[in-house]
């Protein structure tokens, strides 16, 4: 039997696309990989390099050599194998991550109060630093919202923090730590349990540039909800009357190819837009204090930039609405408006919600409007606060796509940093495929289009 001209075409398209998703699938198990690398703990050892015998942590392969980190050490780096050749488990010892990124590992702890030293578990050391973070963290929101009764409180705790020290040994010499460097302790003689906790905690400070919050995160879904809130009910206000109520002519004409063009511009230039007239032009002239990029802008420039794609999606979608409906209706009686809200708007329900996550998936997925209009590496602050207003709108956020642009030349070598990065990208693709993934449910709810 012979093939029809279209169908080797047909099947060259079809392997490619096969192949594409197969390497889509290979990144996503790439990067979840490089995330349990890089965040699982690894073995704590003794070892001889360079003829001393230190402390280190062994965080996996790479090629002849080994990634490790030394103790006291932020960074990480290849070792030759035959230089760990004469490492021992160092069995007994607890691991001390400070918010520098250097980790100490020791066999014993105190705790270096201004009239006593105490022995202290790293459990117990753990809760103590985790309890006195969180007042730390509660009063320093509280007076930065402006609670004038917290800043005593605040001053009195933060100079008993820099009085209670942490003691420990490492490398045969003792060293005192402020308890606020503390970031992390890893219990000594740790199982399955204490490790697995041990990787989310991991995870939570990688994907986190303020240390116990997901500031990234946040940033990002605050973002995407409101500039899909924003541009939602004018895009599909926008798609009803190009097809309910538009006559064929050089308005309608004219309004369909702006919406093409507009959806056709660089989101590079839709970031110029922000910062030159919404920063620079319309914030002065309702306040100068809002003159600044800031989640405010950046949503709204992120607004403008999914109308297209919504307008064009929401006006599809009620394109599929059969006429025969409409023509039902106006024979009844119904006028123009009451077809619009009890049939064609029922009727195209589903397609009208998918047309708005598709605008959260572009919103979601752009990144260049975001550096010139309000993301920055590290806020500094909350975007959600305990005082009101709740959702702060002023200022730079963080975003995770910045936090990946950021971060390819600043994050810590070895696989902490790449897991670090991969993390990011991880959660971002989930989201983005999430959304995409609901709004083609919507469109196709049983299964075939």
């Amino acid at each position: 039997m012979r093939l029809r001209p279209s169908e080797p075409l047909a099947m060259w398209v079809t392997g490619a696309f096969a192949m594409l998703f197969l390497a889509s699938l290979a990144l996503i198990a790439s990067l979840t990989w490089s995330v349990l690398r890089g965040a699982w703990p690894g073995a704590i050892e003794i070892a001889q390099i360079d003829g001393q015998s230190t402390c280190i942590e062994r965080l996996g392969r790479s090629g002849e050599g080994e990634w490790i980190r030394k103790s006291g050490h932020p960074d990480a780096w290849v070792v030759p194998a035959a230089a760990l050749a004469s490492s021992r488990p160092a069995l007994g010892h607890e691991a001390i991550l400070l918010h520098d990124g250097r980790w100490f590992c020791t066999p014993r702890l105190e705790l270096v109060e201004p009239d006593r030293i105490l022995p202290i578990s790293s459990r117990s050391l753990a809760l103590w630093s985790e309890s006195f973070g969180q007042d730390m963290t509660r009063l320093r929101q509280a007076a930065q919202f402006g609670d004038t009764l917290s800043i005593p409180e605040f001053q009195r705790l933060h100079g008993l923090g820099m009085r209670i020290r942490v003691r420990l040994l490492q490398q045969g010499t003792r060293v005192e730590l402020p308890i606020e460097d503390i970031r992390l302790i890893r219990p000594k003689d740790s199982g399955l349990r204490e490790k697995f906790g041990y990787f989310l905690l991991i995870l939570r400070l990688q994907i986190s540039s303020s240390p116990g919050s997901f500031a990234s995160i946040t940033g990002t879904v605050l973002a995407t909800v409101l500039a899909t809130v924003l541009a939602s009910p004018l895009a599909v206000a926008a798609a009803i009357w190009l097809s309910e109520f538009s006559r064929p002519g050089k308005l309608s004409w004219l309004f369909r190819q702006s919406v093409q063009l507009l959806a056709g511009v660089p989101p590079i230039v839709f970031g110029a837009f922000g910062l030159a007239i919404l920063v620079r032009q319309v914030a002065p002239a309702i306040d100068p204090h809002l003159a600044v990029p800031s989640l405010l802008w950046a949503s709204l420039t992120l607004t403008f930039l999914a109308l297209p794609t919504v307008t064009r999606q929401a006006h599809l979608a009620l394109l599929q609405v059969p006429s025969h409906l409409r023509e039902a209706s106006l024979c009844s009686g119904a006028t123009r408006l009451q077809t619009l809200r009890h049939v064609v708007l029922p009727a195209a329900r589903k397609g009208l919600w998918a047309a708005i996550l598709m605008g959260a998936v572009q919103a979601l997925a752009e990144t260049a409007p975001l550096l010139l209009t309000g993301a920055v590496q590290l806020s500094g602050k909350p975007l959600l606060g305990g005082a009101a207003p709740w959702l702060h709108l002023g200022g730079g956020f963080e975003h995770l796509g910045t936090r990946i642009y950021h971060g390819i030349e600043q994050f810590p070598p070895g696989p902490l940093g790449i897991g670090a990065g991969s993390l990011s990208c991880l959660v971002l693709a989930v989201l983005s495929i999430s959304l995409r993934t609901w709004a083609a449910s919507l469109r196709h709810p049983g299964g075939t289009p």
